[in-house]
């Protein structure tokens, strides 16, 4: 899958900043919100590049989820609360 594969690789924002501006603090916010973007994906695989784009917080996941999958806000909810409570963005 492409769009899973680029996201992988890092097309958060902020990834686009100038070398000098980086700093280790950073490099760890990109590598953590790939891995949960990569986890989103795994997720729900319907969800495109620009719905990942456009997430900045739960209720964007909801949104999309429920858009992509063509459910209620209250099962779409329902999922996120499950993905949430599975902790599998948390894990290394």
């Amino acid at each position: 899958m492409i769009v899973f594969e680029h996201v992988c690789i890092g097309s958060h924002p902020s990834s686009a900043m100038r070398a000098g501006e980086r700093n280790m603090n950073q490099d760890t916010t990109d590598v953590d919100w790939n891995r949960f973007l990569c986890r989103v994906m795994e997720q729900w695989e319907r969800l495109t590049e620009d719905d990942l784009d456009q997430l900045g917080g739960r209720e964007e996941l909801v949104a999309a989820v429920q858009r992509r999958y063509r459910v209620s806000k209250e099962e779409a909810e329902r999922q996120v609360q499950v993905f949430e409570n599975s902790n599998l963005f948390g894990r290394g």
